[in-house]
Protein backbone atom coordinates (compact mmCIF):
# COMPACT_ATOMS: atom_id res chain seq x y z
CA UNK A 1 0.00 0.00 0.00
CA UNK A 2 1.34 3.11 -0.73
CA UNK A 3 0.54 6.85 0.66
CA UNK A 4 2.11 10.58 0.22
CA UNK A 5 2.85 12.29 2.74
CA UNK A 6 2.37 15.87 1.69
CA UNK A 7 4.82 17.88 3.62
CA UNK A 8 8.02 20.44 3.15
CA UNK A 9 9.55 18.39 6.74
CA UNK A 10 12.01 15.51 5.57
CA UNK A 11 12.73 14.75 9.51
CA UNK A 12 8.92 13.77 9.78
CA UNK A 13 8.85 12.07 6.51
CA UNK A 14 11.94 9.69 8.02
CA UNK A 15 9.84 9.06 10.98
CA UNK A 16 6.76 8.19 9.19
CA UNK A 17 9.07 5.81 6.89
CA UNK A 18 10.54 3.93 10.06
CA UNK A 19 7.06 3.67 11.24
CA UNK A 20 4.80 2.51 8.69
CA UNK A 21 6.80 0.66 6.67
CA UNK A 22 6.92 -2.51 9.30
CA UNK A 23 3.08 -2.24 8.55
CA UNK A 24 4.08 -3.18 4.52
CA UNK A 25 3.04 0.85 4.05
CA UNK A 26 5.23 2.80 1.59
CA UNK A 27 5.54 6.27 2.78
CA UNK A 28 6.12 8.78 -0.40
CA UNK A 29 7.23 12.22 0.05
CA UNK A 30 5.73 14.83 -1.77
CA UNK A 31 6.31 18.73 -1.40
CA UNK A 32 4.95 20.40 -3.93
CA UNK A 33 1.84 21.94 -2.95
CA UNK A 34 0.89 25.26 -1.23
CA UNK A 35 -1.49 25.02 1.31
CA UNK A 36 -3.74 28.35 2.37
CA UNK A 37 -3.43 27.66 6.13
CA UNK A 38 -7.01 28.40 7.98
CA UNK A 39 -5.84 30.87 11.34
CA UNK A 40 -6.99 28.74 13.65
CA UNK A 41 -5.77 27.48 16.92
CA UNK A 42 -7.48 24.28 15.93
CA UNK A 43 -5.00 21.99 15.14
CA UNK A 44 -8.10 19.30 13.44
CA UNK A 45 -9.74 22.25 11.82
CA UNK A 46 -5.98 23.33 10.15
CA UNK A 47 -5.22 19.29 9.21
CA UNK A 48 -8.54 18.36 7.73
CA UNK A 49 -7.89 21.75 5.97
CA UNK A 50 -4.60 20.73 4.60
CA UNK A 51 -5.45 17.19 3.79
CA UNK A 52 -8.28 18.61 1.68
CA UNK A 53 -6.53 20.77 -0.22
CA UNK A 54 -3.79 18.14 -1.04
CA UNK A 55 -6.15 15.50 -1.84
CA UNK A 56 -8.07 18.15 -4.46
CA UNK A 57 -5.02 18.52 -5.73
CA UNK A 58 -3.50 15.19 -5.98
CA UNK A 59 -6.31 12.60 -6.12
CA UNK A 60 -4.12 10.00 -4.18
CA UNK A 61 -3.91 8.55 -0.80
CA UNK A 62 -2.38 11.02 1.60
CA UNK A 63 -1.71 12.33 4.54
CA UNK A 64 -0.74 15.60 6.36
CA UNK A 65 0.32 16.43 9.47
CA UNK A 66 0.41 19.53 11.71
CA UNK A 67 1.77 20.14 14.73
CA UNK A 68 1.89 22.99 17.91
CA UNK A 69 4.49 23.73 20.43
CA UNK A 70 2.38 24.81 23.42
CA UNK A 71 3.36 26.53 26.23
CA UNK A 72 1.69 26.45 29.10
CA UNK A 73 2.65 29.46 30.47
CA UNK A 74 1.96 31.32 27.51
CA UNK A 75 -2.15 30.48 27.48
CA UNK A 76 -0.51 27.24 25.05
CA UNK A 77 0.26 29.90 23.11
CA UNK A 78 1.90 29.75 20.23
CA UNK A 79 0.20 26.26 18.91
CA UNK A 80 -0.57 25.89 15.44
CA UNK A 81 1.77 29.39 14.97
CA UNK A 82 4.79 28.27 16.18
CA UNK A 83 7.19 28.69 13.24
CA UNK A 84 6.01 32.12 12.90
CA UNK A 85 7.49 32.79 16.64
CA UNK A 86 10.70 30.72 15.42
CA UNK A 87 11.28 32.94 12.46
CA UNK A 88 10.02 36.16 14.50
CA UNK A 89 12.09 35.16 17.75
CA UNK A 90 14.58 32.27 17.12
CA UNK A 91 15.23 30.34 20.07
CA UNK A 92 17.70 32.41 22.02
CA UNK A 93 13.97 35.16 21.97
CA UNK A 94 12.03 32.16 23.48
CA UNK A 95 14.44 31.32 25.85
CA UNK A 96 14.72 34.77 27.23
CA UNK A 97 11.11 35.24 27.57
CA UNK A 98 11.00 32.79 29.50
CA UNK A 99 13.61 33.49 32.04
CA UNK A 100 12.42 32.68 35.04
CA UNK A 101 9.14 31.44 33.92
CA UNK A 102 7.69 28.32 34.46
CA UNK A 103 8.60 26.26 31.28
CA UNK A 104 6.23 23.45 30.68
CA UNK A 105 5.02 22.72 27.25
CA UNK A 106 3.60 20.16 24.87
CA UNK A 107 3.97 19.13 21.25
CA UNK A 108 0.46 18.23 19.97
CA UNK A 109 -0.05 16.60 16.69
CA UNK A 110 -3.06 16.01 14.24
CA UNK A 111 -2.39 13.64 11.25
CA UNK A 112 -4.80 14.11 8.85
CA UNK A 113 -5.43 11.10 6.16
CA UNK A 114 -7.89 11.63 3.04
CA UNK A 115 -8.61 8.91 0.33
CA UNK A 116 -11.49 8.55 -2.37
CA UNK A 117 -13.27 6.22 -0.21
CA UNK A 118 -13.82 9.36 2.46
CA UNK A 119 -16.33 12.05 2.52
CA UNK A 120 -13.73 13.73 5.00
CA UNK A 121 -10.36 13.15 6.42
CA UNK A 122 -9.84 11.16 9.35
CA UNK A 123 -7.41 12.70 12.14
CA UNK A 124 -5.59 10.78 14.71
CA UNK A 125 -4.12 12.72 17.59
CA UNK A 126 -0.99 12.67 19.75
CA UNK A 127 1.10 14.75 22.69
CA UNK A 128 4.31 14.37 23.91
CA UNK A 129 4.52 16.81 27.69
CA UNK A 130 8.02 18.42 28.61
CA UNK A 131 9.49 21.27 29.49
CA UNK A 132 11.65 23.62 27.52
CA UNK A 133 15.56 23.77 28.39
CA UNK A 134 17.53 26.14 30.43
CA UNK A 135 20.02 25.99 27.16
CA UNK A 136 19.92 25.57 23.36
CA UNK A 137 21.23 22.17 22.86
CA UNK A 138 23.62 21.48 19.42
CA UNK A 139 22.12 19.73 16.12
CA UNK A 140 22.82 16.11 16.15
CA UNK A 141 24.09 15.14 12.54
CA UNK A 142 23.14 11.85 13.25
CA UNK A 143 19.23 12.60 12.92
CA UNK A 144 17.22 14.66 10.88
CA UNK A 145 15.60 17.02 13.64
CA UNK A 146 11.86 17.55 12.69
CA UNK A 147 12.44 21.25 14.00
CA UNK A 148 14.92 23.25 15.53
CA UNK A 149 12.47 23.00 18.71
CA UNK A 150 14.43 19.81 19.08
CA UNK A 151 17.36 21.87 20.18
CA UNK A 152 15.22 22.75 23.72
CA UNK A 153 12.68 20.20 24.53
CA UNK A 154 13.09 18.20 27.21
CA UNK A 155 10.28 14.94 27.01
CA UNK A 156 9.34 14.24 30.29
CA UNK A 157 11.26 11.27 31.96
CA UNK A 158 14.14 12.90 30.54
CA UNK A 159 16.68 15.45 31.56
CA UNK A 160 18.39 16.39 28.28
CA UNK A 161 16.91 18.00 25.04
CA UNK A 162 15.87 15.88 22.11
CA UNK A 163 19.05 17.31 20.23
CA UNK A 164 21.35 16.35 22.88
CA UNK A 165 20.31 12.39 23.60
CA UNK A 166 22.72 9.90 22.49
CA UNK A 167 20.90 7.07 20.03
CA UNK A 168 19.60 5.20 22.90
CA UNK A 169 18.18 7.52 24.99
CA UNK A 170 16.20 8.97 21.82
CA UNK A 171 15.47 4.86 21.28
CA UNK A 172 13.52 4.70 24.49
CA UNK A 173 12.13 8.07 24.13
CA UNK A 174 10.65 7.01 20.80
CA UNK A 175 9.34 3.69 22.06
CA UNK A 176 7.80 5.52 24.75
CA UNK A 177 5.92 8.34 23.04
CA UNK A 178 2.38 8.28 21.94
CA UNK A 179 2.54 6.96 18.56
CA UNK A 180 0.70 8.51 16.07
CA UNK A 181 2.43 6.86 12.98
CA UNK A 182 1.64 3.49 13.95
CA UNK A 183 -1.85 4.14 15.37
CA UNK A 184 -2.56 5.54 11.65
CA UNK A 185 -0.86 2.54 10.15
CA UNK A 186 -2.63 -0.01 12.30
CA UNK A 187 -5.69 1.74 11.28
CA UNK A 188 -5.38 1.94 7.84
CA UNK A 189 -4.16 -1.58 7.29
CA UNK A 190 -7.58 -2.63 8.94
CA UNK A 191 -9.29 -0.74 6.93
CA UNK A 192 -8.41 -0.37 3.62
Amino acid sequence: MMIYFVTGNKGKVETAKAELSPLGIEVVHYDSIEFSEPRSYDLNEIAKSKANQAFNALRKPLMVLDAGFYINRWGDFPGPFTNHIIETLDLKGIMKLLENEKRDCEFRNALAYMDDTLDEPKVFYSSIKGIVSEGIGSDNPKRIGWSVLHKIFIPEGFDKPLSEMNSEEYAIYRKNRQPIYSSFGEWLVANR
